[in-house]
């Protein structure tokens, strides 16, 4: 009958020979040990590409950790001091050469192990990877730990069950690997980090679900629950779904001012809540600058096609607001006897046409509803300050370029170059704009309260 643990650690404590008992608890105990601490972890055992090992005096214990985890490559952090226990840990663990790697470092210098272990994580692109900080220095425990917790990595140590008091020293058989919980995944802090992440770079759907899987697992962090509301405030302000944003915004604002997060951020939210109420409201000043602000935000995403339909959509609404708070004038049920005599006003219309588009110009009847190069036209015709001194060629490039894309009349796809060609040519016609209707401000003192602000 095979033999228990317990009795083959009680025949090895027997054996006089030192060369017979290391033997013996190498090919008798060692296996049974391994076996008994992979059997107590398998509730959370997974496959890992890398290990980490920090090595200290003792190989033991990295060998036991080698054996239960079994990992596709070891990287092994060793000291001058260390090195020599590589062989053994090698040998014991039925290592091959290719199998493993190490580096050597300062033990006392805490950068050296912080940094090296970085760099061998972000070698690993994103691989299941474990670090046992069982040996090595104090300092390199520490920043092993920091590093490893804070990249996500899940930490071991071979720790004992029980302690004989008469010996002074953890009692043979009673080892295991210890899983330790992360604290940043146990207080959310990775998954802040990552949906920071992805709000800053302006993916704020994925963020928000970063924020609300949080939130089910920790349903009380007062942070995840405000990022969660401003993630949506701005998913849905930048797909023009306002109502739901001006909820989400209102609620940010309550939730920063129950629990001062963020305060530094109020009077900008403060503004964003008014944008959006003028928003739903359906005020065209408001609308104008969301329209531009909105294209901006999409360029910097070189989302140029979404980028340039908006900036289009800007200076269409720009000259129709124009001619309503000028002239009186509806683009959309024209009525253009308020300028005159309506021949007079067609010939007029027409000789703008020719000056816009030279030969290839043919006349037409004023049109029942203007488009974006009609109200331009119109505005020519007018000889509206708004648009004298524009070269009318290049407003019509921007237009044709506009058109071209795959979001409008064409099946291409807008370039960057081309996006920037149409906003150099639209901005003069937005400053007018701009110092027109909102008593001589400028654009530029716009950006911070139609802008989407990032976290900290």
């Amino acid at each position: 009958m095979e033999k228990t643990l317990e009795e083959k650690i009680h025949a090895w404590s027997l054996l006089g020979n030192k060369d017979d008992a290391q033997n013996y608890y190498w090919s008798e105990i060692f296996p049974k040990i391994c076996l008994r601490a992979k059997k107590n972890l398998v509730s959370s055992l997974k496959k890992y590409h890398c290990l980490i090992s920090l090595v200290g005096f003792s190989p033991i214990p990295l060998i036991l950790t080698i054996k239960v985890l079994e990992p596709e490559f070891i990287v092994f952090i060793c000291t001058k001091e260390t090195l020599l226990q590589l062989d053994v840990i090698a040998e014991k663990a039925g290592l091959k050469p290719s199998q493993f790697k190490y580096f050597q470092v300062s033990g006392s210098q805490s950068e050296d192990v912080y940094s090296t272990i970085k760099l061998v994580i972000a070698e690993q692109k994103e691989k299941n990877i474990a670090i046992d900080i069982t040996g090595g220095k104090k300092p390199m425990v520490y920043n092993a730990a920091v590093i490893g917790a804070f990249k996500g990595c899940d930490l071991f140590y071979v720790d004992f069950s029980e302690y004989d008091l008469e010996l002074r020293r953890p009692k043979y058989g009673s080892e295991y690997l210890n899983f330790l919980s992360n604290p940043f995944e146990v207080f959310g802090d990775i998954e802040l980090e990552k949906g920071k992440r992805l709000f800053n770079e302006g993916n704020y759907y994925a963020a928000s679900q970063i924020f609300m899987d949080l939130l089910e697992k920790l349903p009380r962090n007062d942070e995840a629950v405000f990022l969660h509301e401003l993630s949506l405030m701005f998913k849905d302000w930048d797909e023009y779904n306002f109502p739901p944003a001006l909820e989400a915004c209102q609620k940010a604002i309550k939730q920063m001012k129950r629990c001062k997060i963020y305060i530094q951020s109020l009077d900008s939210l403060k503004e964003k809540e008014t944008i959006l109420l003028q928003l739903i409201a359906g005020d065209p000043l408001t609308i104008t600058l969301n329209h531009y602000f909105t294209s901006n935000r999409m360029a910097e995403r070189n989302r140029f096609d979404f980028a340039a339909f908006l900036l289009y959509r800007t200076l269409e609404m720009a000259f129709s607001v124009q001619l309503e708070k000028k002239y009186g004038f509806n683009v959309n049920e024209p009525n253009y006897n308020i300028f005159g005599n309506e021949e007079d006003v067609a010939e007029k219309y027409n000789q703008a046409g020719v000056s816009i588009h030279k030969k290839g110009y043919k006349p037409e009847p004023l049109p029942s509803r203007l488009s974006f190069m009609n109200a331009y036209q119109l505005l020519f015709a007018l000889k509206d300050p708004m648009v004298q001194g524009q070269h009318s060629g290049k407003v019509k490039r921007t237009a044709q370029i506009r058109n071209k894309s795959i979001l409008a009349h064409g099946t291409s796809c807008i370039t960057e170059q081309e996006f920037h060609e149409s906003h150099q040519c639209f901005l003069p016609f937005l400053d007018y704009f701009i110092t027109e209707h909102f008593d001589g401000a400028k654009l530029g003192e716009f950006s911070d309260k139609f802008s989407f602000f990032k976290i900290d």
